[in-house]
């Protein structure tokens, strides 16, 4: 039988968690911890107040609990950051980058207070209807997925990578505010995107964002659901990153990438791989995909295991159907027309 102190550290552990997070967040949002990585000797509180311009007991506060927190390291009174935290939190092009999911989490609360009321009403909302807070992080997360396709998935492809070369035609579904697809066109700067979202704030935020990075003219933007998308052909590759469970009628979105596609083309679905068994939610990667889950109940929707996107696209008539696992909580599907 557990000790009750065991059971207790099920919850002080979480708990201790989530304030680590807010701390975090503070310390992003408020410039800190990218104040710290500038300073070679580190920093005091009133330092870091005095530079940044913030109440000096706050500062204090965020400081304490990022050291707490083991974000932050202190001497003297002095804070820097710990090892290799100013690439998870300050590098957005590195494939470890954290900060997003970070950002991810604390806009979640959004989800969580409706939640309070529509538990009982069964009300549902979509995209459309959230905060821009939670939209722009959501944007912030997914582009590290993204960096790691670059380097972790489309050199396991020789052909996407060689077309990719030539200068791919690249339909890009559920494309958000395209931070994500950005980083295709950089590194293959031949790219042409069609970016594909229903949502009018995230596209009209990503036209900006992709004229102000110079590569506007590579964008072509268009307004659709994945089930009424009606392209013909014409496109080598087709990404969907994080979003493909989010379809209101999957096997309908697949068909329709399907159809969207040149013969030979690559359809790779970037997604969250919820566990294939009850006993793996217990583990640390299940945990996070079970709170991600709120916000998809949110929306009408769930994750799916690996196994159930496999079969999909073999349904839907893709060829050579496959999956690399690329961290634990982000796995790549693929399939070829």
């Amino acid at each position: 039988m557990a000790e009750i102190a065991e059971q207790a550290g099920k919850i002080l552990g979480p708990l201790s968690g989530v304030a680590t997070t807010w701390a975090v967040d503070l310390g992003l949002r408020l410039g800190v911890f990218e104040h710290l990585a500038r300073s070679a000797d580190g920093a005091t509180a009133d330092d870091v107040a005095k530079a940044l311009e913030l109440d000096p007991l706050y500062t204090k506060v965020v400081l304490r609990a990022a050291y707490a927190g083991e974000v932050l390291d202190q001497d003297d009174g002095r804070y820097r950051l710990a090892e290799h935290m100013g690439t998870l939190l300050l590098d957005p092009d590195a494939p470890a980058y954290a900060a997003g999911a970070v950002q991810t989490l604390v806009a979640l609360r959004e989800t969580f207070l409706d939640l309070r009321s529509f538990a009982r009403t069964g009300e549902r909302e979509w995209w459309g209807d959230f905060d821009p807070e939670w939209i722009d992080a959501v944007g912030e997360n997914g582009q590290t997925y993204y960096r790691r396709m670059l380097g972790s998935v489309v050199p396991k492809l020789p052909s996407v990578q060689a077309s990719l070369e030539r200068g791919a035609r690249f339909l890009d579904l559920a494309c958000g505010v395209c931070r994500g697809p950005a980083k295709v066109v950089a590194a293959y700067p031949k790219t042409q995107v069609t970016a594909v979202d229903c949502d009018r704030y995230s596209l009209s935020t990503a036209e900006r964002e992709m004229k102000e990075r110079g590569v506007g003219e590579q964008f072509t933007f268009v307004q659709s659901f994945l089930e009424d998308l009606n392209i013909e052909g014409g496109h080598d590759l087709a990404i969907i990153n994080i979003s493909l469970h989010e379809a209101r009628d999957i096997e309908r979105a697949i068909e329709r990438v399907h159809r969207a596609l040149d013969e030979g083309g690559t359809f790779l679905v970037s997604e969250f791989p919820f566990p294939e068994r009850e006993e793996d939610m217990r583990t640390v990667p299940g945990r996070l995909m079970c709170g991600v889950q709120a916000f998809e109940a949110h929306i009408g929707c769930q994750l799916l295991p690996t196994s159930r996107f496999v079969e999909l696209l073999e349904g839907a008539g893709f060829n050579d159907v496959g999956s690399i696992d690329v961290t634990p909580t982000h796995v790549v599907i693929h399939g070829t027309k």
